[in-house]
């Protein structure tokens, strides 16, 4: 329904914004229902309509491609479009999206185990959600953070990051989650050999 509507828009003289507004929308549900070539195909339409490239429909294309390719596994090109959404999402200080690209970002350097650069995008996430007080991000952003240190063997910043997101996991009333971070302090411990 959405599509047949926006193609009825489409077929109409608007100006480019609009049509780059309509287009993302078709592209977005072409997504929702996995046609993701034909959804590339739609945003990468969107690109080529001669926008001012500071344009703040384009970090939402950008975004939305970079989507696209992380859920397929394809994390370079991923990553790629969302080091674009964050330019202009920068441009306007849009913090929501931001933090979340940050933390796109820093799953795909951890994926792809490049830990300093993981750190310094999920450190640049948790300031944003830390100002924003969006917990569930956060805990899950501290316990990714935790589990780089311990990799890095900075058990001290490792058990710091790893008891912030239990707390957090504790006050959202996540047991599962919370449990998930013992076993990872439990992990810590045993490697200090703090038994107790």
């Amino acid at each position: 329904l959405v599509i047949a509507k926006v193609d009825s828009v489409l077929a109409t003289g608007i100006s480019d914004q609009e049509r780059a507004s309509a287009l993302l929308l078709k592209g977005k549900a072409l997504q929702q229902l996995e046609q993701d070539v034909k959804a590339i195909s739609i945003f990468h339409s969107i690109t080529a309509l001669g926008l001012s490239s500071k344009e703040e429909i384009l970090g939402d294309v950008y975004f939305q491609l970079a989507e696209i390719y992380y859920d397929q596994g394809s994390f370079k090109q991923a990553q790629k479009y969302y080091l674009e959404a964050l330019k202009i999402f920068r441009l306007y200080d849009n913090e929501a999206r931001m933090g979340a690209v940050d933390l796109k970002i820093g799953m795909i350097y951890l994926s792809l185990f490049d830990y300093e650069h993981a750190l310094q995008s999920l450190h640049s996430a948790s300031e944003i959600y830390e100002i924003s007080g969006k917990e569930i991000e956060l805990a899950e952003i501290y316990l990714m953070i935790g589990q780089i240190y311990f990799e890095q063997a900075d058990f001290s910043s490792a058990e710091s990051h790893l008891l912030k997101a239990q707390s957090l996991y504790k006050n959202l009333g996540f047991s599962t989650s919370q449990n998930e971070v013992m076993d990872e302090l439990i992990s810590v411990y045993q490697t200090l050999h703090r038994y107790s």
